[in-house]
């Protein structure tokens, strides 16, 4: 009931949102996720034994949970059902286990399955996490999924948006959900996503002068795309203008720090350098 809540429950029910609520509102209603949660799985070994051989070991952790819930005469589940784009590949499975995450083994990460010779096609991208990720601010009952958020995010394609290297260094000021796990999504996410149609102005304009109104981003969407030699896709060099308020999907992450950051508590014009 925990990962019902976390993932696909309502936003009373948790600590701020579900995975789903939280991508619904982002998304500006063009994203629903959804999915089932699984029975539980007891596997052959313990959590010290997988640790030992590395994270290359929850490669077989999925195979077998693949197999045992797509596999056999009467399978649990059809591939189709969680096959949205058709393509032979289920979208993600997202594995949550019990033990504790500052154990490395069992921290929060997002891959994809390979395995030479023996690769089963039908699995993708998943996601492996800690249950005691719901608890960081809230409790098993009223969920916390801001980690799980964050790696949904990986699981549809986005990198981390932090330096790997220098954690001093905030090359998206930290306070997107790509960086530290916080707010909303930045605009060029959401414009990769599809979820956002920006304002373009290119050296292809001529007007004497441009003048745009900005909403909120957070509610409204609206973005201006400033480019010289544009290609006229998201893989290209820009600036980005949002206007930022501290107001809905913001808000939760402003007024509460969570893992030492807090989202930007002020309204004002962003400008992001793609």
């Amino acid at each position: 009931e925990s990962c019902r809540k976390a993932f696909f429950g309502a936003p009373e029910e948790t600590y701020w949102h579900s995975v789903q609520s939280y991508f619904y509102e982002a998304s500006y209603h063009q994203l629903k996720i959804e999915g089932e949660v699984t029975k539980c799985f007891t596997l052959d070994q313990t959590n010290s034994y997988y640790a030992s051989k590395g994270t290359a070991m929850v490669n077989s952790i999925v195979e077998t949970i693949y197999k045992a819930l797509f596999t056999g005469d009467n399978p649990t589940y059809k591939l189709e059902d969680f096959d949205a784009n058709g393509d032979g590949v289920i979208d993600s499975i997202y594995m949550i286990q019990e033990h504790d995450y500052a154990e490395g083994f069992n921290w929060a990460y997002t891959t994809w399955h390979r395995n030479g010779l023996k690769k089963i096609e039908q699995l993708g991208t998943y996601a492996w996490s800690s249950i005691q990720f719901m608890t960081k601010k809230g409790s098993l009952s009223s969920p916390d999924s801001h980690t799980y958020i964050h790696e949904t995010g990986h699981l549809l394609g986005l990198n981390d948006y932090y330096d790997y290297f220098n954690n001093s260094n905030a090359p998206t000021g930290a306070s997107v959900m790509q960086a530290h796990n916080i707010c909303d999504h930045d605009p060029f996410s959401k414009y990769l996503f599809g979820w956002v149609s920006p304002k373009i102005i290119t050296d292809k304009n001529t007007e004497s002068s441009i003048t745009v109104e900005l909403k909120p981003f957070e509610s409204s969407g609206d973005v201006v795309l400033l480019a010289t030699d544009y290609n006229d896709t998201a893989f290209d060099e820009y600036l980005m203008i949002e206007y930022y308020t501290p107001t809905g999907i913001n808000a939760n992450d402003v007024n509460q720090v969570y893992e030492g950051t807090a989202g930007l508590n002020g309204t004002g014009v962003k400008v992001w350098h793609v």
